[in-house]
């Protein structure tokens, strides 16, 4: 009857270590789901920030040129 009772009562710890794992794996996989969204989101920001400031650039460049030849010559 005991060794009933600690096999019972080691299968229900078992079992709530169990749940209690998947439950904190899942929270862990649903966290860093998110965080790999904000990455991604971030990542995509700051290309475009990249790209728009090197058209800026590029614009700059192409308007200082004819001024930058005239000065040099």
């Amino acid at each position: 009857m005991l060794a009933t009772r600690g096999n019972f009562w080691f299968s229900a710890v078992s079992e709530q270590w169990i749940v209690y794992s998947r439950r904190i794996l899942q929270r862990f996989i649903r966290h860093f789901l998110i965080v790999l969204k904000i990455y991604d989101v971030f990542k995509k920001h700051l290309k475009f920030n990249a790209r728009i400031l090197l058209e800026k650039r590029d614009r700059a460049d192409r308007c200082l040129a004819p001024l930058v030849q005239h000065s040099s010559s």
